[in-house]
C-alpha cells in the first residue's frame, strides 16, 4: 500500500511518545514457516499490526485510499471492503461493523489496530508465541462473510430502531449498551427470545416507551445501525445489564431502588 502520510499533530506526537517511551516493542511475525516484516507493535500485551501491510500479506489485487476530510483509511480487493477511521472504536469489513478492544493507533504514517480483529477480517488465526515471543498468521482463505449473510434482517431492523428510538445522540458506547439490555434479556430466559418479542414485551407492563409511542417506527441513525451491528456480532459492555434510564428525565426510581447498578455511559445508568 502507498504510505499514509498523516500531517503531523498532537495525536501523532502522543503515539511516536507512546512508542518511544512506555515499551512499545518490535515483534516478530511469521507466515508459512518464514518470517514477514509487518512491523509490528507489542503494546500492553496487545500485538498491533497496520492495516494495509497486514492486507496486503494475505490478500492480492488491492486498492487503498485515504479521506483526508473523514481521515479514514479504505482497503478494497476481490474479497474485502474494508474502512477504519483513525479514531473509530470498530472497523467496517464488508458491511459488518467489528468493535475494536484498542483504538487504533496512528504510527509512523499507518493506523495500527488489534492483529486478532484484523485477522479474522481476511480469514486467518493467530498463534502467540510465549517463548519466543513471535506470532504465527495462519490464512485459511475464508474471509469475513458479508453483513447481507452474517445478520439475520429481522434482527438488524429492530434492534438498531431500538437503539436510535432510546438512546439517539448517545455515544456510540451508550447506544451499544442498550443494545445489551436488548440482548442480554433476549438470551436470560425471563423474557421473550426473541429481539422483537423483547422489545413490545407487555408481561409486566411496557417496557420500553418507544414500543409505546411509535418512535420505534422511526428510521434508525447511521449510529444506531452500528452499534446495533457492533451488538450482533458478540460485543458486549456488561452481559448482567437489564435495564436502563437517564435518572435527570426518568419517572419512577423503580429501578434505581430495586436492581443493581452496573455502570453509566453518557445520560444512561445500566442495572442488572
Amino acid at each position: 500500500m502507498k504510505k499514509v502520510l498523516i500531517a503531523f499533530s498532537s495525536l501523532t506526537l502522543f503515539f511516536f511518545l507512546l512508542n518511544s517511551s512506555i515499551g512499545a516493542t518490535n515483534v516478530a511475525i511469521t507466515m508459512d514457516g518464514k518470517k514477514v516484516d509487518l512491523n509490528a507493535k507489542l503494546i500492553n500485551s496487545t500485538t498491533y499490526v497496520p492495516v494495509s501491510s497486514f492486507g496486503k500479506l494475505i490478500d492480492t489485487n488491492v486498492t487503498t485510499s485515504w479521506d483526508w476530510d473523514t481521515r479514514t483509511l479504505s482497503f478494497t480487493s476481490d474479497h474485502i471492503v474494508l474502512t477504519i477511521g483513525e479514531s473509530d472504536k470498530y472497523m467496517t469489513a464488508n458491511e459488518r461493523c467489528l468493535y475494536l478492544p484498542s483504538e487504533p493507533l496512528l504510527l509512523d504514517g499507518y493506523i495500527y489496530v488489534p492483529i486478532r480483529t484484523l485477522a479474522a477480517v481476511f480469514g486467518a488465526s493467530v498463534t502467540w508465541n510465549d517463548a519466543g515471543k513471535f506470532v504465527t498468521v495462519h490464512p485459511t482463505g475464508n474471509y469475513i462473510q458479508p453483513g447481507t449473510k452474517y445478520y439475520k434482517s429481522d434482527e438488524l431492523y429492530w434492534l438498531s430502531r431500538i437503539i436510535s428510538a432510546e438512546s439517539k445522540g448517545e455515544p456510540l458506547l451508550g447506544q451499544i449498551a442498550v443494545g445489551n439490555v436488548v440482548l442480554n434479556r433476549k438470551a436470560s430466559g425471563n423474557y421473550p427470545q426473541t429481539i422483537h418479542g423483547v422489545i413490545f414485551d407487555k408481561a409486566f407492563g411496557i417496557q420500553f416507551t418507544p414500543a409505546s409511542d411509535k418512535s420505534i417506527f422511526n428510521p434508525p441513525t447511521e449510529t444506531s445501525v452500528t452499534a446495533a451491528k457492533i451488538c450482533l456480532e458478540g460485543t458486549s459492555l456488561s452481559d448482567k445489564a437489564l435495564y436502563f434510564l437517564n435518572q435527570k428525565t426518568a419517572k419512577s426510581s423503580w429501578i434505581v431502588k430495586n436492581r443493581g447498578y452496573v455502570m453509566t455511559i453518557g445520560n444512561h445508568s445500566f442495572y442488572s
